[in-house]
């Protein structure tokens, strides 16, 4: 993955963060950028090239994966991974997915995915 397409995915994030874009808008953008480059390497975890294919493959999978705009922050977090913290940057990353109640979030989902006016 290129810094560039890393930036994006970057921006991506901080507009839906913002409400600068819905969640359906970062949806569709972070399915392009996965087709794009399709098939993505497939790294270990303690590959710094892991974690940016990673982020685009929650993305990519928004919806079905039940990530909300709350979510922002530990993924931006995961994505600036300083070279060297690969393993522990996935294991809080586990971590944050393991102590998140699921089933909550399904009544939530609508309103989360809503596509902005502006999109």
């Amino acid at each position: 993955m290129t810094p560039e397409q890393i930036a994006a995915m970057r921006d991506l994030l901080l507009r839906w963060q913002t409400g600068e874009i819905g969640g359906l808008t970062l949806y569709d953008e972070a399915e392009y950028m996965w087709d794009e480059g399709y098939p993505w390497p497939d790294y270990d975890r303690d590959d710094p090239r892991a974690i940016p294919i990673e982020v685009l493959s929650m993305l990519e999978a928004l919806i079905s994966q039940r990530i909300f705009r709350k979510d922002v922050p530990a993924l931006l977090a995961f994505l600036d991974t300083p070279l060297g913290k690969e393993r522990a940057a996935w294991d809080a990353m586990d971590h944050y997915w393991d102590a998140i109640d699921w089933d909550s979030r399904l009544h939530n989902m609508d309103q989360e995915y809503v596509r902005l006016a502006e999109d």
